[in-house]
C-alpha cells in the first residue's frame, strides 16, 4: 500500500511540475508579447482562456506541488 501511495504522490508531483513549467512559459509569453497580442494569439488558436485563467491554474498547480511534497516528506521522510 505504501508503494502505491509513493507512486501516486510522485506521479502527481511530476504532472504538477510539468504544468507549472507550462504555465510559467505562458506567463513569460504574456510578458514578451504584451496583453493585446497575447489575447489575439489565443483567439487565433481557438483557445477560449485568458491570461487570468492561466495564472490561476498555475497557482493551483504550484499549491498542489507544494502540498504533495510535504505529504511525501511527512509519510516517507526526506
Amino acid at each position: 500500500m505504501s508503494d502505491f501511495i509513493k507512486i501516486l504522490l510522485n506521479t502527481i508531483k511530476g504532472i504538477s511540475f510539468v504544468l507549472v513549467v507550462f504555465f510559467g512559459v505562458i506567463g513569460f509569453a504574456h510578458d514578451i508579447l504584451g496583453p493585446d497580442l497575447f489575447e489575439k494569439t489565443l483567439a487565433k488558436f481557438n483557445i477560449p482562456w485568458n491570461f487570468e485563467l492561466f495564472c490561476k491554474m498555475g497557482y493551483i498547480c504550484v499549491a498542489i506541488l507544494i502540498i504533495t511534497y510535504f505529504i511525501h516528506a511527512k509519510l516517507f521522510g526526506k
